[in-house]
Order: structure tokens, then C-alpha cells, then sequence
């Protein structure tokens, strides 16, 4: 080998170094704008994208999986706008919708596509859906899950917007996307691949679920979702049993009737009492530090049980308990949105006829619509905790007190013992 070969080879090795040295230290300089920028200046509109490059040039990192585990009427829908009003998260509503609520019904399948979906794997979701449609004969005439691809995707309002900036959708006046349903490109449906990028882009991904009956079901799924480097919570809220049964009775939901009603309360009081001593023992067992149990959420310190009472009537500090407990800070935004939805009907009635510019009055009008919507999230927290007791008749009570009175006692519910007691707003239901 001659002098000359061994000066071009000395020279190929630095000019290879300074190009990696630059290439690093341009990604790093990319990095630190990028968070700077969306650190600082969330309102812009370029905040998703910049989000997205500093993630990709990153490289894979782990995210926290918030899973909110409740029954239906439970104020989940409420709870989940914690996560979906916060900028950078993926939030969905209701995603295992056509598995139905029949809990020995597709019981594997269910958290298997769950796992999937917390993974940010949407690529089978039609045939996730399909499969699972077939066997349950579920109508989706009015969740369209197949349809737009997630269920309900009216209620993923923050998901519709990000998707339209991913996408490139049409613009309005101010230059900002808006989702076009009819639009052939990024419109109905959703591209799956589409949802995995943007899931995948969040720093949270939050899921309402109220179609997985235990908390013990869940136990794959964490371990799975825990080896992939991802930090997974579970929120569960419970709310009053004799609220619930109420409010179902009141709209018929699950077919429940004056026939059917002690067969549906026996079956509520059971996962309740089923998910709160699998809680009890895992906490047992991680104190004397006995037993044989895997790794957990329980066990991990993953595991949140919250009050629907408690959060209604005190929505910011529960929020605020909520993401200390993420080892988070709560969004400003987050908080802007909880204060807006705190109303009391007094006001908007007061507002809307005092009013005297009519778009202002409509507002407070449409608002107080919202207020009395049975699926809004816009609520008077002191007539939301007593509405139960107007509706129900006493012998309702008595069969949800009897069949319940563990569960009740366990959540330190009280019990009424005379329909005057129970009108008597003075006494409450709960301390």
C-alpha cells in the first residue's frame, strides 16, 4: 500500500466524521427548537406538526396509557375530557363500542383489539370491528364504527381536528384545517394508517372503557404495554349504584325496565364488588408482600379509584390529584375547559334572557341545552348529584340498598331508610 492510498483513506475517515458530527449535531439543534417551540407556544398552529418531527427525530419513547374503566352512566364521558381537552394527546371514545357490554361475550378478543389500539395498532380494525359485529349482532346504525372507523367520532372532536393537520384537509378563512367528512382524501373513513401516526405522535393516549368488565382482565394487556417501555394507568370510576340504575332506567338503556331491574342491579352490584376486592387483594398483597400475584397496575401503584360524587364536586382538584398521580403537571387548557363546563343553571337562565346581543343570548341558551343533555358534559354540579333522588321511587331504592349494601358501604355511600329521607336534601347520600 502506498503513501497516497493511505493519505486518501485518512482523509475519507475524517470527511466521514465531520458529515456525522454535523448530521448529530443538526438533528440535536432540530430537537431542542422543536421543544422549544412547542413548550412555549402552544397555540400554534403549527404545534401538532413540530410535535410530530420532534418525536420522529427522537425516535420511539415511551408514552403514559391512561385506561378509564367505569360502567355506563358513571360521568366517563366527563372524566375523558381531561385528557382529550390536553394538546398532544390521542384520546378515543368508546373504542371497544361493538364488542357490547355483555361482559362472557368475545371476553379475549375484546382486550386483545384493546391492546392493539393502546399500542397505536389500527391497522385490523375493520377486521377487528367486522369480526366482532358479526358475532354480537350489534347495530352500528348510530356509533358508525365502521363506518368513520372509530366509534361515535362526533365525540372525538380534538382527534377530527389533529387528523385534518395530519391529512392537510381544507382550510377556513383564518388558515387553519378544518375536517371535511365528504372530503375523498381525508375524510370518512379514517385511514387507519393515519391514526397509528397520530396516536403514535401523542405524549398520552386515553381511552373511555366501560365493555371491560374486571380489572383482573387487564393484567395482559399492562405487562404487554409495560415491556414496551410505556408507563399504563388505570382510572376507575365508580358512582353511586342507585345513580346509575336511575339515570339507565330513566333513558332505557340496556333494556332495563321495572321486569328487568333486579336482574340488572344484582349484575351491576357484582362487577362492582368483583373490581373492588381484586383492587383490595392486590393491595393486600403488595403490603405483607405475599402471595404469588404477577406484577399489576394495582400492585405497580398504576391504580386510581375515583368518586363520580368526588369529581363532580370538585373537578380541578380532582384533575389535579389525577395528573400529580401521572407524575405530571396539570394543561392549563385542561383546567380553562373544566371552569367552563362548571355552571349553574341559575346563571345561564339569567344570562340568556338578560342578554341583549342575540349571538350572546343564543350562546347562553345553547348552553343551558347543553346543560340538561343527558350525554353533554356541561353540568351544574349540585343538581347533578341529587337528580337521582327526585327520579327513583323508594322501592327501587330498597332493592339497590339491599343488593348493593357491601358495595355501598365499601364507596361510603349512605343508606335512606324512608322515602321522606330521601328527599330531604339536607342528608346526603354519600361522606
Amino acid at each position: 500500500m502506498n503513501i497516497r492510498s493511505v493519505f486518501y483513506k485518512l482523509e475519507h475517515v475524517k470527511l466521514r466524521t465531520v458529515f456525522f458530527v454535523f448530521v448529530a449535531s443538526f438533528t440535536g439543534l432540530i430537537i431542542s427548537w422543536t421543544t422549544f417551540v412547542t413548550n412555549n407556544y402552544h397555540d400554534s398552529h403549527d404545534f401538532l406538526a413540530l410535535t410530530r418531527l420532534r418525536r420522529l427525530l427522537s425516535g420511539p419513547s415511551p408514552r403514559n396509557v391512561v385506561i378509564i374503566v367505569s360502567n355506563r352512566r358513571s360521568g366517563t364521558t366527563f372524566l375523558g375530557k381531561i385528557f382529550s381537552q390536553k394538546q398532544e394527546s390521542f384520546y378515543l371514545f368508546e373504542p371497544l363500542l361493538p364488542y357490547t357490554t355483555e361482559c362472557n361475550t368475545l371476553k379475549d378478543e375484546r382486550v386483545t383489539t384493546l391492546t392493539k389500539f393502546l399500542d397505536c395498532n389500527f391497522s385490523s380494525v375493520y377486521e377487528d370491528y367486522e369480526k366482532a359485529l358479526k358475532i354480537t349482532g350489534y347495530s352500528d346504525k348510530y356509533s358508525k364504527c365502521m363506518q368513520h372507523t372509530t366509534c361515535f367520532a362526533d365525540k372525538n372532536g380534538a382527534l377530527l381536528d389533529d387528523y385534518s393537520q395530519l391529512c392537510g384537509n381544507k382550510q377556513n378563512t383564518l388558515g387553519d384545517e378544518y375536517f371535511d367528512p365528504e372530503s375523498e382524501e381525508c375524510g370518512y373513513p379514517l385511514k387507519p394508517h393515519l391514526l397509528s401516526e397520530l396516536c403514535n405522535s401523542a405524549s398520552i393516549v386515553a381511552y373511555k372503557i366501560v365493555r371491560v368488565c374486571s380489572l383482573e382482565m387487564l393484567e395482559p394487556l399492562y405487562r404487554h404495554l409495560t415491556m414496551r417501555g410505556h408507563r399504563v394507568f388505570v382510572i376507575h370510576l365508580l358512582r353511586d349504584p342507585r345513580a346509575v340504575l336511575a339515570s339507565r332506567l330513566q333513558l332505557g338503556l340496556d333494556g332495563l325496565n321495572k321486569t328487568t331491574f333486579l336482574k340488572e342491579t344484582r349484575s351491576l352490584c357484582e362487577r362492582y364488588r368483583t373490581n373492588i376486592n381484586y383492587a383490595n387483594r392486590m393491595n393486600i398483597s403488595e403490603k405483607k408482600e405475599i402471595g404469588s400475584y404477577e406484577e399489576n397496575v394495582v400492585t405497580d401503584g398504576r391504580y386510581m379509584r375515583i368518586r363520580y360524587e368526588d369529581f363532580v364536586s370538585d373537578a380541578v382538584g380532582v384533575a389535579y390529584k389525577i395528573y400529580d398521580f401521572m407524575d405530571s403537571d396539570l394543561p392549563p387548557e385542561v383546567e380553562s375547559w373544566i371552569r367552563s363546563s362548571q355552571v349553574h343553571s341559575g346563571t345561564l337562565i339569567q344570562q340568556a334572557a338578560q342578554r341583549k346581543d342575540k349571538s350572546l343570548r343564543e350562546k347562553a341558551t345553547q348552553r343551558l341545552g347543553e346543560l340538561v343533555h343527558p350525554f353533554g358534559t356541561t353540568r351544574d354540579p349540585n343538581k347533578v348529584l341529587r337528580k337521582w333522588r327526585w327520579f327513583f321511587t323508594f322501592q327501587y331504592i330498597e332493592i339497590v340498598q339491599q343488593e348493593c349494601r357491601d358495595v355501598m358501604k365499601e364507596l361510603n355511600y349512605d343508606q335512606f331508610h324512608s322515602y321522606k329521607d330521601l328527599l330531604n336534601f339536607s342528608m346526603p347520600s354519600y361522606h
